[in-house]
């Protein structure tokens, strides 16, 4: 097992955008497209699962409402098999 998980952080995007999940930068489109683009890639260039964690089920909501419309999550889905945990246990597919 010893290799076979890595952990990063994401602090900016693959177009440069400074991510910060602040109350003042919630509403930020760009950064919020940017994340998604960063996903998309890591999903592209990773074997196996990728599994990403939120600062909170609000900015998760958020960012894949957004991603819905900007396709990020179809492509993501079309790279893996992609789940969503909701709030309560609930599971979105």
């Amino acid at each position: 097992m010893c290799g076979q998980v890595w952990a990063g952080v994401l602090s900016s995007g693959p177009n440069g955008q400074v991510i910060r999940n602040t109350y003042q930068h919630k509403n930020d489109t760009s950064m919020h497209d940017d994340i998604g683009e960063a996903l998309v890639s890591v999903c592209e260039g990773t074997p196996g699962g990728v599994l990403v964690f939120f600062p909170s089920y609000a900015t998760m909501d958020q960012l894949e409402k957004r991603w819905q419309v900007r396709l990020c999550v179809c492509v993501c889905v079309a790279l893996r098999a992609c789940m969503c945990m909701q709030r309560y246990g609930k599971v979105l597919l």
